[in-house]
């Protein structure tokens, strides 16, 4: 299936920083990206309904396109619709978790703060993750549904969003947190900011290079052609110029 789609799934543009390195280290790939506007966020809806649309998205994408993997590029659509794809398609699909891992390593004698959207920090799989690894006295969270939001609009700095997410973190006693987990693709437009606005002791880091590495993994068959993209607003594709604000933002980001 050398030639055939990656589906690169989000509730809207966080996904997008998985596409930006995708093309960055597989350019000849074929990319259909898709961004469920319609219903974004996921974060702030029941478990049952965004299980459907994303089975839903994902059938009538897989109905026209030759798939060759799936790539769930949204903690929140990882957790709740993850298990039933693997169990309707055979082809490889990967998904995102919080870093938490990661950021445990990194840990000397502080905690970490996990930033994402309410469904995924309430959802199971999240719970059973802090279970596992044994670390439910190191872990603190915090629900941040402003900056998906934020990013939908192309709000990365305004005083407004600004003004919210201080506000926000003066909830947690930073001089207690060694690491910040991104939790959500939306999160990682904002690490410059987020950098900024934290004490200097605090790492950020977040799930996107665990998701890349497993990719690279499970594609057995590179497209050695020249590779297109697709971008698709809940079903309707789009010129591709509509998201390239987005991506040449974060080519600003990761030059900074």
């Amino acid at each position: 299936m050398e030639n055939g789609w990656i589906l690169i799934f989000d509730s809207g543009v966080g996904g997008l920083t998985i596409l930006h390195r995708m093309l960055q280290m597989y350019p000849n790939e074929n990319y259909y990206y898709y961004a469920d506007v319609a219903n974004v966020p996921y974060g702030n809806k029941d478990k049952d309904e965004v299980q459907d649309l994303i089975l839903k998205a994902i059938a009538s994408v897989n109905q026209r396109y030759n798939l060759k993997s799936i790539v769930i590029a949204c903690n929140t659509a990882t957790s709740v619709a993850i298990q039933s794809l693997r169990n309707l398609y055979s082809i490889p699909i990967i998904g995102m978790e919080p870093a938490i891992k990661p950021g445990i390593s990194q840990l000397t004698n502080g905690s970490i703060c996990v930033m994402a959207t309410a469904l995924t920090l309430q959802e199971e799989k999240f719970q059973n993750l802090i279970k596992n690894l044994n670390v439910d006295d190191k872990v603190v969270s915090i629900a941040m549904p402003e900056l998906v939001e934020a990013a939908e609009e192309f709000d990365f700095n305004s005083p407004k969003l600004v003004a919210t997410i201080k506000r926000k973190l003066s909830s947690i006693n930073w001089s207690q947190i060694e690491v910040l987990v991104l939790g959500c693709t939306h999160f990682i437009y904002f690490s410059k900011l987020l950098s900024f606005l934290l004490p200097d002791h605090v790492k950020i880091i977040d799930g996107n290079e665990g998701t890349i590495r497993q990719i690279s993994n499970k594609l057995t068959h590179f497209n050695r052609a020249n590779g297109q993209v697709i971008t698709s607003l809940s079903g309707k594709e789009i010129d591709n110029e509509l998201i390239k604000p987005y991506l040449d933002f974060l080519d600003k980001l990761k030059s900074q």
